[in-house]
């Protein structure tokens, strides 16, 4: 990985589409030179696209705490839905203000007066 990266440099690319690849492929393999810009990125992105990579990485490779560290962090930045998918990823019950996902969605549904696709597709989840 230091290898790649020295030549590549992967881990400063300002490109969203590489570090959605490159962070959750050095967390996977305990590359610690990704754990930091990680967190920053997942600090400054809001998409589930790029959310959920680095986030589920984190789940699979052993670094549950250090996602519900960062989850907790920035929660209030995400959307509602990230922050419930993010939540769902890591095994978290009570979101965003201690909503879960089923209210999230209720409440979505109340304000659009259906269910949206967003919507349907969490509770399909």
């Amino acid at each position: 990985m230091t290898d790649i990266d020295s030549y590549y440099n992967c881990t400063a690319d300002p490109n969203p589409e590489v570090k959605q690849r490159w962070y959750p492929l050095g967390i996977s393999l305990n590359y610690q030179d990704v754990f930091e810009p990680s967190h920053q990125f997942v600090g400054s992105m809001g998409r589930l696209k790029y959310l959920t990579p680095i986030y589920q990485a984190l789940q699979d490779y052993g670094h549950h705490d250090l996602g519900v560290q960062w989850y907790n962090e920035f929660k209030d930045f995400y959307h509602p839905i990230a922050a419930a998918s993010v939540a769902k990823i890591l095994g978290i019950t009570e979101v965003h203000n201690k909503k879960t996902t089923y209210e999230l969605i209720k409440l979505e549904k109340k304000k659009a007066g259906k269910l949206s696709t967003i919507g349907a597709r969490l509770m399909r989840d």
